[in-house]
C-alpha cells in the first residue's frame, strides 16, 4: 500500500527568498471550494491547508526555504539585492500580462496541488533566470510547471484513499497575473513574509 509522506518541514524553521504570484480572489475561493469537499471526505487530522490568503505559485525560489547553503541567506541576498532587482527589473521589462488556466488537480503522496497552463511566459523567464545567475549557488532549478499546493499531509495515510477523494472534483479557473513579488519568508518561531519588490506586468 502507497502511503502519503507527512511533511516534517512545516514545524521547522527557515528562512528563504521568492518571486512568484499570489492567486487571485476568484481562484482562492474555487480551490476552497475544492478543498471543503475533499477534506470531508478525510481524517480530519490528515491535511495541511496552505492558508487561502497565501495560495501561490511560485516562479523560482532566490534562496530556499528549506536549504541550508554555505553561506547566510540574508548576507548573501542583501549583498546581492540591487543586482537581483535590477536584473529582474530587466527580465520583466517586456513581459506583458499573462493568463494562466488552473485545471488539473494531482494527488501525490507528498502534496495536493492544482496546476495550470500559459502561453509560454513562465518557461522563458526560468530559462533567462538560470543565465543571470541571480539564485543562491547550491539551490535547485526552477519549477518546470506552474502550480500551487494546496494540501500536505500530516501523517501516513492510504495515498490511494486521497486519490479517491479527490477523482470526481474539478477546478477550471483563469486569472491575469499583473505582477511577480519578490519576498522574504520567515518560519518558526517568527513567522511572517516581507515583501521585498513588486514586479508589474505592463
Amino acid at each position: 500500500m502507497t502511503r502519503t509522506v507527512p511533511d516534517t518541514k512545516l514545524e521547522q524553521s527557515g528562512v528563504g527568498y521568492w518571486i512568484g504570484m499570489y492567486l487571485s480572489p476568484e481562484g482562492s475561493t474555487a480551490v476552497d471550494v475544492v478543498r471543503d469537499r475533499m477534506a470531508a471526505a478525510l481524517p480530519a487530522d490528515l491535511l495541511w491547508r496552505t492558508p487561502s490568503d497565501v495560495l501561490h505559485s511560485t516562479l523560482f525560489e532566490v534562496a530556499m526555504l528549506y536549504r541550508d547553503y554555505d553561506n547566510d541567506k540574508d548576507a548573501w541576498f542583501n549583498e546581492n539585492k540591487e543586482r537581483i532587482t535590477s536584473t529582474l527589473r530587466e527580465i520583466l521589462a517586456p513581459v506583458k500580462p499573462v493568463q494562466v488556466r488552473f485545471n488539473e488537480i494531482e494527488v501525490s503522496q507528498s502534496a495536493v496541488i492544482i496546476k495550470g497552463t500559459d502561453d509560454g511566459t513562465f518557461e522563458r523567464i526560468r530559462k533567462q533566470v538560470g543565465y543571470a545567475g541571480i539564485i543562491m549557488p547550491g539551490s535547485r532549478t526552477p519549477p518546470d510547471i506552474i502550480h500551487s499546493s494546496i494540501f500536505r499531509y500530516l501523517h501516513q495515510y492510504d495515498l490511494y484513499a486521497v486519490e479517491q477523494a479527490a477523482k470526481d472534483l474539478t477546478i477550471d479557473f483563469t486569472m491575469t497575473v499583473r505582477e511577480f513579488c519578490l519576498e522574504r519568508i520567515s518560519i518558526v518561531p517568527i513567522g511572517g513574509i516581507e515583501r521585498v519588490y513588486t514586479f508589474k506586468l505592463q
